[in-house]
């Protein structure tokens, strides 16, 4: 996919983020140091700090949306433009046989109207000659192929008039999706520079503040994500042997009984999971290591938005380009990408499979093994492995089929 000038390449400049030791060092020695700053300070840099993360945290969700859809729109467009092009060519294609048919009528006429004048000098003598030719023409065009003729060219015109709608039609969808995209590059230009400003606001002391309290939230939102999982673990093994018992002959009351029971303690989204794969899921693909190594050889490279090669990717783009390295194609959104593969559970990933964030999804990754996935995260990082616990929120798995 081409991407212009304005895919925001210029406005990512990676940021080097210190390492959990380093950023739970600095900050310990923020309480500790009363030399260097007050508990008061100590205490208002870290409410200034958790802001901070909060905010970044709000900025790249809204991002990874106005990513879909800047994507979504890219494909829509690209549709729309082939769209056009086929009935640029259909309008040519019309006009011109209406060119031929209306040529082939003036040839008729000629010839109708020099045969007339003939048949007219034997038939009538010294008789008006303009009045017989007119009736003989008149009397050729109303015979045999020339009324096919004539039907056939109002057909054309009709026809004409018809691709020419289809034209106009699909060149206003055109530049009502390209105006929708510029609207939401706007935003999407506005929601990147807010966080590369936030990024680079944060210097020394606060850039730790911020690093340790992003950790401490994605090591809650990691350990809130193991116990709803041992929960759900529970609640499915504890429902799943009275199931066993009675499959035969299901009961009326009781499964509504446990769902019932179960629903204060889960989530909506926990509730809905298991019904998502209630077949066994099928083998993992044989390129899914090709495609991991792929991934894999981009650690490094920045996160940019729109972007699907070595020279920068998003999140979906990432996925994109390391499957297509083993011959695999996949859509280009990471919405469209989850919609594409298998659903699968948590307990039945294995290496190659995609990691989905939130709903509508708005990041995705690819499972490595060992809880780990490789990804291209957000503004001001780079391809990288991480937990797949690490992002917190809602998550859905599905297998590359």
């Amino acid at each position: 996919m081409h991407f212009t000038s304005w895919t925001l390449s210029g406005l990512l400049r990676p940021i080097r983020t210190a390492t959990v030791v380093v950023a739970a060092v600095v900050t310990v020695g923020l309480v500790t140091s009363s030399s260097n700053v007050g508990a008061q300070s100590v205490e208002g840099l870290r409410e200034k700090a958790a802001k901070v993360a909060a905010e970044l945290d709000a900025l790249q969700e809204k991002s990874d949306q106005l990513n879909e859809q800047f994507l979504q729109t890219q494909e829509d467009i690209s549709g729309l433009q082939k769209e056009q092009q086929t009935n640029e060519q259909a309008v040519a294609d019309a006009q011109m046989r209406l060119d031929r048919s209306r040529q082939q009528a003036t040839g008729y006429l000629v010839e109708a109207y020099v045969g007339a004048g003939v048949q007219n000098q034997v038939a009538f003598g010294n008789a008006n000659p303009n009045e017989a030719v007119n009736q003989q023409v008149l009397l050729e065009l109303l015979q045999g192929d020339r009324v096919q003729l004539a039907d056939g060219i109002t057909a054309d015109q009709q026809d004409l008039d018809a691709k020419t709608q289809q034209l106009k039609a699909s060149g206003t969808q055109l530049e009502a999706r390209k105006s929708e995209q510029s609207k939401v590059v706007s935003q999407l230009e506005s929601s990147v520079n807010r966080q590369q400003e936030l990024l680079d606001s944060t210097k020394g002391e606060l850039r730790a503040a911020v690093e340790a309290e992003q950790e401490r939230a994605a090591a809650a939102a990691a350990a809130a994500a193991k116990a709803q999982a041992a929960a759900q673990a529970q609640r499915q093994a504890t429902q799943g042997q009275p199931t066993d018992r009675v499959a035969p002959k299901p009961g009326p009351a009781n499964p509504p009984a446990r769902a019932a029971a179960a629903a204060p303690t889960s989530s909506p989204q926990e509730v809905a999971a298991p019904a998502e794969a209630p077949l066994p899921a099928s083998a993992p693909r044989s390129g899914a290591a090709g495609a991991i190594a792929a991934a894999q050889s981009q650690l490094g490279t920045p996160y940019r938005y729109g972007g699907s090669s070595p020279g920068g990717f998003d999140c979906s783009g990432l996925m994109l380009w390391s499957w297509a390295q083993v011959g695999v194609s996949l859509p280009r959104t990471s919405g469209a990408q989850r919609a594409g593969t298998q659903r699968i559970t948590r307990e039945q990933l294995q290496p190659g499979d995609l990691v989905f964030y939130r709903n509508p999804v708005g990041h995705v990754g690819m499972y490595i093994g060992g809880g780990q996935m490789v990804h291209s995260p957000h503004t001001g990082d780079v391809v990288k492995i991480s937990p797949i616990d690490r992002m917190g929120g809602s998550m859905s798995f599905g297998r590359v089929g």
